[in-house]
């Protein structure tokens, strides 16, 4: 049924449109605020990633400590039914990595000392210099430069990761 008034009808339709405005307004708020806050979520996944990858850009490199190791051609000789390869694999590679770091660091003469400087080299290095040696026989029967995986607190040293004191 029609309104009995017609300014009744341009009160209701104003205040109607009012209404529908200040609705607009909200809703466009809201959307603003709603952008706002993905943008910033956007923006700190961003800041957090780089703080990532920054502090994980060492963890791409190595250190490695070179040394002059003799490999003596009496420490790979066969003995009994033992192949040339199998002597060349059992050959006691750890000794000769001890014995070139007593010779780099000659003033080190304390046991505990000693202990502490093995332990400048990986654990693992004595199998990379038994592979180098396996790949390339020809290094045995003398003194050579080779490059050997540092331990992993000297790693982490040299990349600022601990106090030096």
């Amino acid at each position: 049924m029609p309104p009995a008034n017609h300014n009744d009808h341009r009160v209701n339709s104003t205040a109607l449109r009012r209404q529908i405005r200040l609705r607009y307004r909200s809703e466009n708020r809201f959307r603003r605020i709603g952008a706002a806050a993905i943008v910033g979520g956007v923006l700190f996944l961003l800041w957090l990633l780089a703080v990532s990858v920054h502090q994980a850009s060492t963890a791409f490199s190595q250190t490695y400590l070179t040394l002059d190791i003799n490999l003596p051609a009496d420490q790979f000789t066969a003995t009994g039914n033992q192949t040339q390869a199998q002597a060349i694999a059992a050959a006691p590679y750890n000794r000769l990595i001890k014995t070139a770091l007593r010779d780099a660091f000659p003033a080190v003469a304390a046991r505990r000392d000693k202990k502490a400087l093995y332990q400048l080299v990986s654990s693992g290095a004595e199998y990379d210099l038994r592979d180098a040696v396996l790949a390339n026989p020809a290094l045995i029967g003398g003194s050579r430069r080779m490059r050997l995986l540092a331990d992993d607190e000297v790693d982490m040293l040299i990349k600022g990761h601990i106090d030096r004191n």
